[in-house]
């Protein structure tokens, strides 16, 4: 049996992934990456769906995972999916400009080949290299680099008045 849980994100910009997940895909600890082109359906200016032939850029994640150990999924892999997308981020922003983030984000258990839905949410993750903040499964910040960095700065400052005589 071939089981594996699926992670499908559609990345605003929708171009973002392009120039670093090349063609054949990308594997990276425990977890298979790529770019699959699908075309989406956008309403018109009544609101009614037109289907227009315009091809959007979607990231594939699977990594493999039994469904036994589902309710773990969070904590097991998740947060290397999550590190994966901030150091591609990272590698990117070093690169090029912007951020990302993800306008429609699935989690899916796949076994044999047919999908079930784990967990569908809508997720702005909007990350920089110098804008990053992580939370824990609870939606509580554990890091904050602005946070940090505001911080580091506030303790220099200090740091400075401490040494000036009065």
């Amino acid at each position: 049996m071939n089981s594996y849980v699926q992670i499908r994100a559609c990345p605003n910009p929708n171009n973002f992934f392009d120039e670093l997940i090349p063609e054949n895909g990308l594997e990276v600890h425990g977890w298979r990456l790529f770019i699959r082109r699908i075309s989406m359906p956008i309403p018109d200016t009544d609101g009614r769906i037109a289907s227009v032939d315009t091809t959007w850029n979607w990231l594939y994640a699977e990594s493999d995972y039994e469904e036994a150990h589902l309710v773990r999924f969070q904590q097991d892999k998740l947060p290397t999916f999550r590190q994966l997308i901030r150091a591609l981020a990272g590698v990117r922003r070093t690169h090029l400009s912007g951020g990302v983030e993800f306008s429609m984000y699935f989690e899916e258990f796949v076994k044999d080949g047919i999908c079930r839905n784990i967990t569908p949410h809508h997720v702005n993750v909007g990350v920089g290299v110098l804008n990053v903040r992580a939370k824990d499964a609870d939606g509580n910040v554990i890091f904050d680099a602005k946070e940090a960095e505001a911080e580091r700065a506030r303790q220099a400052l200090q740091g400075i008045r401490q040494r000036i005589p009065s």
